[in-house]
């Protein structure tokens, strides 16, 4: 692994210097995709031997590295949330082999657990290929590995980095093997038994709340668990603060729709999300198409489209539900990319380096979203994560449909449809989900993972929202 982060600091040029990243780039994608032993399989294989032999589960939970004079951590979710946590801690550790000359600090042990596999031990690859804008000068430098940040530095300087979220997976993924941290490909209930053996334990929840079941209530009415309230903000974030920040108009967030708020008890910890009148929670509805052709006709039009449907959007929304509605954003992410990076990942001669550039997000209404989800569920494969649009047939968004015609959604799916192949990258493919908003009061969850084990919570696991 430390050959990689070298190969990595050889290969990737300053960010001002007139020269090209491609093979810094290619490089990156193909850590991110290939079947690397370092990170498809877990800690039970060992990645040096010539026929990769595996090693008991006891030699990752076991007293060899759960120790009784170690601080003891399970992340469970190996997404970026709980990479960055792991990579957080090894820089603890660091600093603590650094600074403490007494030795009175305990060493601070990980395993991180993750159940996307393919079979138990093997991790499906990382695929969400969609770009990020974090700043590692802002949140990262001297929290996490330096060499994950410097090569984020070396391709965009020292402002933010559109690397694809899977870019960042794979580095902080290297970066904790390299320093100690343990990995388990699988269900970590599976392992109880396991874990109920491990002194001065710590459970972090980073599933995006996949480890325990999310209780927000059903469609109101008779409910009487859940007590409604209506939304007052903060000395710091009021109503109208909100609305200024959001530029929504301020009557419409005045509405009384639009701020009531649901307190819910639940065996997991107190629950606060926003309902409808009836004290009913409800989703928000997104849908995507990734990966569009550099298409200068299609962007146009795709503009043109977002601009009519804005303004349907502001006029319209309150109701179906608060904060949602129909709205339709465009984006070309090569705009945001220094040229020498832009020009590299762009270039139509190039293979493709893994970056999904321009897309066309919907923000759909209730009805929308649900027939957008339908549509996705027939055409999509099992297992499959991105859904060519060539497979979804012009039939299923004919001109004038009663529901999908709204907001210009047919006018820009069919238009996609109709313009050219992206050249030697794929795609467009689509994606219809929704998310559920809430936020606990309290990041502990009572009752722990078992008996003298703590449970905590962070990222998607403690508060979701809007993914705007």
């Amino acid at each position: 692994i430390g050959g990689y982060f070298a190969e990595l600091a050889g290969t990737c040029p300053n960010a001002t210097a007139a020269s090209d990243p491609g093979a810094c780039l290619a490089l990156l994608h193909s850590l991110a995709v290939d079947p690397r032993c370092t990170v498809r399989m877990d800690s039970r294989t060992d990645c040096g031997g010539a026929d990769r032999p595996a090693l008991p589960d006891g030699a990752v939970l076991g007293p060899g590295h759960l120790a009784d004079d170690t601080v003891n951590v399970v992340i469970v979710g190996a997404g970026p949330v709980g990479l960055y946590l792991a990579n957080a801690l090894t820089e603890v550790n660091v600093a603590r082999r650094s600074n403490d000359t007494d030795g009175g600090s305990p060493d601070i042990r990980m395993v991180v657990f993750e159940k996307r596999v393919t079979v138990d031990g093997r991790k499906k690859p990382y695929s969400r290929t969609f770009m990020t804008g974090v700043s590692p000068a802002d949140s990262m430098r001297g929290a996490i590995d330096d060499r994950v940040t410097d090569v984020s530095s070396a391709l965009f300087g020292d402002g933010a980095t559109f690397f694809p979220v899977n870019f960042w997976e794979t580095l902080l993924l290297l970066s904790n093997r390299d320093r100690g941290v343990k990995f388990i490909y699988g269900d970590v209930d599976d392992y109880a038994p396991l874990l109920a053996r491990v002194p001065n334990l710590l459970v972090v929840d980073a599933t995006g709340h996949r480890l325990r079941p999310l209780d927000r209530g059903g469609t109101g009415g008779d409910d009487t668990r859940t007590t409604v309230s209506a939304w007052t903000g903060g000395p710091k974030f009021t109503p109208a603060a909100a609305a200024d920040y959001w530029q929504f108009p301020a009557d419409w967030i005045n509405r009384t729709e639009a701020d009531l708020v649901g307190t819910r008890v639940t065996p997991f910890g107190t629950l606060r999300f926003p309902v409808l009148p009836d004290g009913a929670p409800y989703y928000i509805h997104r849908f995507d198409i990734m990966n569009l052709p550099d298409d200068r006709d299609l962007e146009k039009n795709l503009q043109y489209v977002a601009g009519k449907a804005q303004k349907k959007f502001y006029d319209e929304t309150g109701s179906d539900p608060p904060f949602q509605g129909a709205r339709l954003v465009y984006f070309d992410e090569v705009w945001s990319l220094n040229d020498h990076v832009g020009d590299a990942i762009n270039a139509p001669d190039r293979p493709y380096l893994g970056f999904a550039l321009r897309a066309v997000s919907f923000k759909p209404t209730q009805g929308q979203g649900e027939l957008l989800e339908a549509i996705v569920d027939k055409y999509q494969h099992p297992g499959e994560t991105d859904l060519p649009l060539s497979r979804i047939p012009t039939t299923e968004f004919p001109q004038g449909h009663p529901v999908l015609k709204q907001n210009g959604l047919v006018r820009a799916v069919r238009s996609v449809q109709r313009s050219a192949a992206p050249g030697r990258r794929p795609g467009p493919w689509i994606g219809a989900y929704r998310t559920r908003p809430y936020v606990y009061e309290d990041p502990v969850v009572p009752g722990g993972y078992a008996p003298g084990v703590p449970l905590v919570r962070i990222g998607d696991s403690f508060l979701a929202g809007d993914t705007d």
